[in-house]
């Protein structure tokens, strides 16, 4: 069963794991590269890698990442205690 979190809610954590994330895929510059040679925007790169790295489905509500869907309450609580 998904849990969703809106990420408001965990937004200290969010910004950690993102910047993480940010990093692992060589920076911004380097992901905006990937997504023009790849005919992708930047986002999808990021929601892709978001569910590899974090097992985390970013959820868009008008163009904007406004909730998390987690496997289960107890991934969002591995997560939580991951970069908190």
């Amino acid at each position: 069963m998904t849990h969703r979190v809106e990420i408001s809610n965990c937004l200290p954590q969010f910004l950690c794991a993102h910047e993480s994330l940010i990093k692992s895929l060589g920076g911004g510059h380097c992901i905006l590269q990937t997504a023009l040679q790849g005919g992708i925007q930047h986002w999808e790169i990021m929601e892709t890698n978001w569910q590899k790295l974090h097992n985390a489905k970013p959820v868009r509500v008008n163009s904007i990442w406004k909730y998390l869907d987690f496997d289960s309450e107890h991934h969002y609580i591995l997560f939580i205690l991951r970069w908190s």
